[in-house]
């Protein structure tokens, strides 16, 4: 279940580094340890700023938060600061907080620590069958410390990329190797003009360096590309029918076990004297809800009206049911609802009709 996430509307705050995009912030989302998007400092002065800022606290926060936005708001100022450079790892120039290395390449400071195997008596077979085990297995970290400086490395130079291709904020979400090894499927979010974003491109792999997609072959990629406010407002969308949907068939079950709980018992109405002509009523359904010609009664009576019928009053519902004809309450067959006895008591009918 999402918790709840109160944002205050007048406390966005946009930070000017120099910078094509300007980077947003606000302390009740991550603070300034991170900026939850950016905006183009072109469109600045041209585009619903409230909403903007909505929509990127909504796409950055929605998987986890129920975002409630409060107070009113108010447009921050861009406050101008100087970007400072964060220290770098020794070995594949990632940005880190302490040290001289990343997390990847930590194992570098550490020099390894083998242990002297002691002499026993095993026989010279078991001796060799251990030797070939420890040489698969240093092999093994090999080429997995390899790898790992490879996923490294492509992730640094694949941020670079994407910002030397003015996209701001770029964040790797995953990394697939090619089954014939010679390429990486990337997958990326960033800012781009039209907000935020997720593309997908092939980065070729070939003699230790990696080859970028062309800036036009990036640049159809990202116009194909939906906005991640967009798919948010479509999910939001599809949700709130398929809720409207639940509501309505709730409803309808609703009635219909009503109706069940409420409908008399049926019983096939038995007329005792039949006579000829249009001036005789018909029951044609329950006790509860009769359907009479509408020749018995006077053109004057409204629906809401009250007659009494053979010792029991009814209210007239409907004077247009299955009505073939242009005019107006011109149905052949008038419905009339039942009054229960409870309710009937001190209504005075507009009308009477005995002995039919």
């Amino acid at each position: 279940m999402k918790s709840y996430l109160p944002v205050n509307l007048h406390q966005f705050e946009i930070i000017d580094e120099g910078k094509k995009y300007l980077k947003i912030y606000h302390p009740q989302v991550y603070g300034r340890l991170e900026a939850l998007g950016s905006i183009d400092r072109d469109q600045l002065g041209t585009i619903n700023l409230q909403e903007y800022l909505k929509n990127a606290v909504i796409e950055e926060m929605s998987e986890e938060h129920d975002v409630i936005f409060q107070g009113q708001f108010v447009a921050p100022k861009v406050e101008k600061v100087v970007a400072v450079d964060s220290p770098k790892c020794a070995q594949c120039q990632a940005t880190i907080s302490e040290g001289k290395f990343c997390k990847a390449h930590a194992w570098i400071e550490k020099e390894p620590v083998t242990e002297s195997i002691p002499e026993s008596d095993l026989s010279l077979k078991f001796k060799q069958a251990d030797t070939v085990r420890q040489a698969s297995e240093f092999d093994s970290e090999v080429q997995m410390k390899n790898f790992t400086k490879e996923i490294t490395d492509l992730t640094n130079e694949t941020l670079a990329y994407l910002k030397k291709e003015e996209l701001d904020s770029p964040k790797i979400k995953s990394i697939k190797e090619a089954s014939d090894k010679k390429a990486f499927e990337v997958t990326a979010s960033a800012i781009a003009g039209k907000g935020p974003i997720t593309i997908t491109f092939l980065v070729k792999h070939a003699e230790g360096k990696f080859e970028f997609p062309l800036t036009e072959d990036l640049n159809k990629n990202i116009e194909q590309a939906i906005p991640e406010t967009t798919k948010v407002f479509e999910q939001a969308q599809k949700e709130a029918f398929q809720k409207m949907q639940e509501v309505d068939e709730g409803v309808n079950l609703l009635e219909q076990q009503t109706e069940a709980a409420l409908r008399p018992v049926k019983k096939e109405a038995s007329l005792s004297k039949q006579s000829e002509g249009t001036n005789t009523p018909r029951v044609v359904d329950y006790q509860s809800v009769l359907k009479l010609s509408k020749e018995v009664f006077p053109s004057s009576l409204e629906v809401g009206d009250v007659v009494y019928i053979e010792g029991t009053y009814y209210r007239l519902a409907n004077k247009t049911e299955n009505q073939l004809s242009q005019g107006k309450d011109d149905a052949s067959y008038w419905v009339f609802h039942l009054v229960p006895p409870l309710l009937s008591e001190g209504i005075k009918p507009v009308y009477e009709v005995r002995n039919y």
